[in-house]
C-alpha cells in the first residue's frame, strides 16, 4: 500500500524482520531460518491463508519439491509468478511506478518511484515520493494541517527581512535561525498559516498570516532546505535548487544518471508561475 503525505509512507512497516530468533517453532505463524513455510495453527493454514496445499503445518515444509512458495503478493498455485502486477501505480500518478512479479520471488519487487523534485505535470508539479504535488500541498502535508499553505507574500517579506535586518542580528535569539545561512532565502522552507503559528515553527507576522519556519528540532530531511523550485528573487524569476538561488534559465534538470543534477545553459524550464496551484 501506498500511503504518503495526503497519503503516508512508513518506511519502518516494509523492513524485513530478523529471522534469527532465540526459538523458533513451527507452527507459529512466523518463517524461520530452517523453514520453508509456516502459515501457523491448521484453521488458520486451511482458511485464512489457504496454504495447506502448499505447505506442510507438520514440518513447515513445503510438499513438493518442485514448489517455491506458499503466499506471497508473487505467489500462486505454489509457485513464483511472473510478469503481473503486484503493486499498482499511486492513483495513476506520473511520479510512481507500477512493480511487475519477475518470477525470482515470492515478494513483490522494491517500490520504485521517480526521483524526488523531478517536474511533473506539464512542469506545474514536483514529484516527490512518488506522488505529482507541488509546495502548496507539501505545506499542507508536512505540518498536517489543511489550512497551511504556500505564501508569495511570506516570501518577499523573510527575503527583505533577510537582507536588511540579518547583518544587525548578534543576540541569540530565534531570529539566529533565519539569519545563520547569510542572505540565502533557498535555506528556508517556507509556509503560512492564517490564524495561527504552528507547532515546530518560528513564525512572523505578515499582514494578515504568520509566515513559517521550521525550528532547528525540525530541520532535516524536505525541511532542512527550501523545496527545489520555491520561488527566491523579485527582480528575475528564480528558483531555490538544492539550498541555492538560481535563475530559471539557466536551469535544465537531468535525472537519467539516478540523480538531479544542474546543466547549465539551457532553458527548458518555463517558470511565470511556480508551484503554489491547489
Amino acid at each position: 500500500q501506498k500511503l504518503f503525505g495526503i497519503r503516508e509512507k512508513f518506511p519502518c512497516l516494509g523492513r524485513k524482520l530478523p529471522q534469527l530468533r532465540l526459538m523458533p517453532s513451527c507452527g507459529d505463524g512466523v518463517v524461520d531460518t530452517d523453514e520453508e513455510c509456516d502459515c501457523g495453527f491448521e484453521q488458520y493454514c486451511n482458511e485464512f491463508y489457504k496454504q495447506k496445499d502448499c505447505c506442510d503445518i507438520k514440518t513447515c515444509k513445503l510438499r513438493h519439491p518442485e514448489y517455491q512458495c506458499s503466499k506471497g503478493l508473487c505467489c500462486n498455485n505454489c509457485r513464483f509468478t511472473s510478469n503481473n502486477e503486484c503493486r499498482s501505480k499511486y492513483l495513476k500518478d506520473e511520479c510512481d511506478f507500477r512493480e511487475i512479479c519477475d518470477g525470482n520471488d515470492l515478494k513483490c519487487p522494491v517500490d520504485v518511484t521517480k526521483i524526488n523534485f523531478e517536474l511533473c505535470n506539464k512542469k506545474r508539479g514536483i514529484c516527490y515520493e512518488g506522488m505529482c504535488t507541488n509546495i502548496n500541498s507539501l505545506c499542507k502535508h508536512i505540518y498536517n494541517d489543511v489550512d497551511a499553505y504556500y505564501s508569495r507574500d511570506c516570501i518577499d517579506s523573510i527575503g527583505t527581512f533577510i537582507i536588511k535586518k540579518c547583518p544587525q542580528i548578534k543576540s541569540n535569539n530565534k531570529l539566529n535561525i533565519l539569519c545563520k545561512s547569510g542572505t540565502n532565502l533557498c535555506h528556508h522552507f517556507i509556509c503560512a498559516h492564517p490564524s495561527k503559528i504552528l507547532k515546530g515553527t518560528l513564525a512572523y507576522k505578515v499582514k494578515n498570516e504568520f509566515c513559517l519556519i521550521p525550528d532547528s528540532s525540525l530541520r532535516e530531511g524536505i525541511l532542512k532546505l527550501a523545496p527545489n523550485f520555491m520561488e527566491c528573487s523579485k527582480d528575475v524569476i528564480g528558483m531555490c535548487f538544492d539550498g541555492e538561488c538560481i535563475q530559471s534559465r539557466n536551469i535544465q534538470i537531468d535525472c537519467k544518471k539516478g540523480a538531479c543534477s544542474i546543466l547549465n545553459n539551457a532553458a527548458n524550464i518555463t517558470m511565470t508561475k511556480p508551484f503554489f496551484f491547489i
